[in-house]
């Protein structure tokens, strides 16, 4: 009873502390910031629904295996693995599983990959396209690999690579992050390429194996696939900024930026009086009447000064 009172306690503290910052200038300063963000997360992952669906579904199958028994998880794996066995009993049913397995202990690494690399070429050239691309990079890769281990199994070689666990996602992004390359132009889009060239091949240096082989397949698919760049919707899709906001989005951002350059607040501009009418007008004094007419002609005048009897 002692222990369930002192519980209570401290999340009633904790509960205090937390409402108490809330109330705090810059945790309002906090949720107007993320008021104005919101928008522009949203049009992003609304403007690539392909990739955030596929990141949705990794996610889940990454829980679902990191949170099950060492057992159940290998298990799990291996029934969705290419490896030569399943391949030669379910080619196309690990082909496709394949790609939405991971180990898990990436994950968050390749979600924030697939949702800056991929999801702007989805962007790009379109959500058919881009699972085209994915999937070429994944199928292609995966088999150049698989006839690689068959061969050498065939010699005697690599036995152990028979019932290896081979699933993940990384020959898919890299297929992707080549064609990335043709929405750059000029000297930043061959940087791009040498980028990924060199690190998909400096990997043999640390480990040679036929991952690494697969990672390079995967990348020169990317860059033949330059052809699905070239449609005319691509094409004018690739002179648009990488994030363009609906109309109504636009004037929710600048309605938030309006009242951050107020302090905080949106200023409220008060109505302005109405005209007063003839009978309300006031009379000017007579110092400051105008003469509005001289016997001679001369121009007409204001004085200033106060008339004495």
């Amino acid at each position: 009873m002692a222990n369930a009172v002192g519980i209570l306690v401290v999340l009633a503290l904790i509960t205090a502390l937390v409402v108490r910052q809330l109330t705090a200038p810059w945790a309002r300063q906090a949720v107007g910031r993320w008021q104005l963000i919101k928008p522009w997360l949203i049009t992003w992952v609304l403007s690539s629904p392909a990739t955030f669906v596929y990141l949705a579904v990794l996610i889940v199958t990454s829980w679902v295996v990191d949170s099950s028994n060492s057992r159940v998880a290998e298990s799990l794996l291996l029934n969705h693995s290419t490896n030569v066995t399943r391949l030669q009993h379910q080619p196309v049913n690990v082909l496709v599983t394949s790609a939405f397995y991971d180990d898990g202990s990436t994950t968050i690494v390749w979600v924030l990959a697939f949702a800056l690399v991929v999801a702007t070429v989805e962007r790009w050239i379109g959500s058919a396209r881009t699972i085209a691309v994915f999937f070429m990079g994944h199928v292609i890769a995966t088999l150049v690999a698989a006839i690689g281990v068959s061969l050498a199994i065939s010699q005697g070689r690599l036995q152990h690579l028979r019932h290896v666990v081979d699933v993940g996602v990384s020959y898919g992004f890299y297929a992707l992050a080549a064609v990335a390359a043709y929405r750059l132009r000029g000297w930043m889009r061959w940087a791009w390429i040498l980028l990924l060239e060199g690190l998909v091949v400096s990997s043999l240096f640390d480990q040679v194996s036929f991952t690494e082989v697969g990672h390079i397949v995967a990348v020169q698919v990317g860059l033949v696939c330059w052809p699905l760049t070239r449609s005319p919707d691509a094409l004018a899709r690739r002179e648009e900024p990488l994030l363009r906001l609906a109309p109504w989005r636009v004037q929710a951002v600048r309605s938030f930026e309006a009242s951050f350059r107020g302090g905080g607040r949106e200023r409220k501009l008060d109505p302005a009086p109405p005209a007063p009418t003839a009978s309300e007008a006031p009379r000017r004094p007579a110092a400051a009447r105008e003469v509005t007419s001289q016997p001679n002609g001369a121009r007409t005048r204001r004085s200033n000064r106060t008339v004495r009897s």
